[in-house]
């Protein structure tokens, strides 16, 4: 993950959750950094993949590119996020709901 000088990593959270999209959810596997930067802004950066189904984004991402979508963590907390680019590359800011 790119972490500029002014973010400091909080934690690294991973598990098995969902991703929820306009007309449906994928199950999904996530690994993700929370980091604070400046102003006390949180930002998230990592990955998900399918749990099972397709192996790339694209099918979902042709009808609504990029997001936001909500991750749903193993835990039941929830974060907005944004894909980055096909291969399950995501981001987000502010907190954890």
């Amino acid at each position: 993950m790119t972490m500029r000088n002014n973010e400091r990593l909080i934690q690294r959270h991973s598990g098995a959750g969902r991703l929820i999209f306009e007309n449906g959810e994928a199950t999904i596997t996530y690994e993700i950094d929370e980091f604070l930067s400046d102003g006390s802004v949180r930002k998230w950066q990592g990955r998900v993949s399918h749990a099972k189904g397709h192996p790339a984004w694209n099918l979902i991402l042709a009808h609504h590119p990029r997001g936001p979508y909500t991750l749903v963590m193993d835990d039941g907390r929830k974060l907005k996020v944004f894909f980055r680019n096909l291969q399950g590359s995501i981001e987000g800011t502010g907190e954890l709901f």
